[in-house]
């Protein structure tokens, strides 16, 4: 075997650095598809998670029996949600809405607004109570009132009290 096909003249030792530049480029092409594949599929499971808890809510507001709704592992990006916007969404009043979550460290409510400190994962609990079953506190008015809970189970049939 000849060693000249080992052996690179000057024109080979110059392609070479452009050949190393062309497969960078082609690797950071790859690594850039892979990115948006990955960022495109977690929005993806974010929307359809958005959409199963949009969907319970609806449902649990329909079905005033004092049964507990679960909504397994619903995904919560960084943010919050409040009471107005469950009122937006079932069309009752914003005041026919309680949070409650567990101790959890990327959890904080007052009550009408649930904030997310981090990206998180929760199965969510929720009971609709017909409004004239509770004696008093803000539901008098409201002809349901539901308690949503994160991460936290709720009792069924407990409609006597809020």
């Amino acid at each position: 075997m000849s060693l000249d096909r080992f052996l690179m003249n000057a024109r080979g030792q110059e392609f070479a650095p452009f050949e190393m530049l062309v497969h960078a480029i082609i690797g950071l092409s790859i690594l850039a598809i892979v990115v948006s594949a990955i960022s495109y599929f977690e929005a993806q499971k974010t929307g359809i998670s958005r959409s199963a808890f949009e969907e319970k809510v609806s449902q649990a507001v329909h079905q005033v029996n004092g049964d507990v709704f679960v909504i397994e592992s619903v995904l919560f990006e960084e943010g919050s949600i409040s009471s107005r916007s469950l009122e937006v969404l079932t069309g009752l009043n914003a005041e026919c809405f309680s949070f409650e979550s567990k101790a959890h460290p990327s959890l904080d409510t007052d009550g009408s607004i649930m904030n997310f400190r981090t990206r998180v994962t929760l199965d969510v609990f929720m009971r609709c109570c017909p409004g004239s079953s509770l004696a008093s506190g803000p539901s008098a008015s409201c002809p349901v009132f539901c308690t949503v809970s994160f991460g936290q189970p709720l009792q069924s049939g407990a409609c006597t009290g809020s």
